[in-house]
């Protein structure tokens, strides 16, 4: 008797044990471990590689190599990640949106550019209407260095449309706590 090769991906409700090695799954949702399902595919459409049991369980019970430190994720043009690197620019703008709604002091905040990454506390958090507004009340020299604030108006409105900038402004104070390092090494 043959058997078919099955994909599957093991989940468990919380608080539940490590799955005992050396049993198989079939291709049903059911397992023979309470609190823990399958969802199993007779093909590999939805899923990468096959895991066998004993490879499901390492993955499970694992630690992670590095502490994951949670922050708030957030892209950013080349010449704004230098400067955040080199500890120049210490005041990231935004609109105000649902996400940076949620930022407050102390917060940790991931910019990544071009593969690369750092990490920053948030040291204070000012709002405001527009970017005008914003202008009138944060240095212009420690959002950007180089630029002038009408040179620092004009970039900011070729980034944020009209009806984003209606959603009021941001002005986040930064401070580096990590050094710039290429994504995916160290710190996730």
């Amino acid at each position: 008797m043959s058997r078919a090769k099955a994909f599957c991906l093991l989940t468990s409700n919380p608080g539940c044990s490590t799955p005992p090695s050396g049993q198989e799954l079939s291709t049903t949702t059911s397992t023979p471990w309470s609190g823990w399902s399958a969802n199993c595919s007779p093909t590999p459409k939805h899923f990468f590689r096959s895991f066998t049991v004993k490879e499901l369980g390492r993955l499970m019970t694992a630690r992670p190599t590095a502490p994951v430190v949670r922050a708030h994720e957030m892209g950013i043009y080349k010449r704004y990640f230098d400067l955040v690197a080199s500890g120049r620019k210490t005041t990231e703008i935004r609109v105000n949106d649902s996400s940076r709604k949620k930022i407050k002091v102390g917060s940790l905040i991931r910019f990544r550019c071009q593969g690369d990454q750092l990490l920053t506390r948030v040291t204070r958090v000012a709002r405001y209407a527009d970017f005008e507004e914003m202008f009138d009340h944060e240095s212009v020299a420690s959002v950007n260095p180089l630029a002038t604030r009408e040179e620092q108006l004009a970039n900011i409105r070729q980034i944020y449309p009209p009806e984003r900038e209606a959603l009021g402004v941001v002005a986040i104070g930064i401070e580096l706590i990590d050094p710039p390092r290429p994504h995916g090494v160290g710190v996730t």
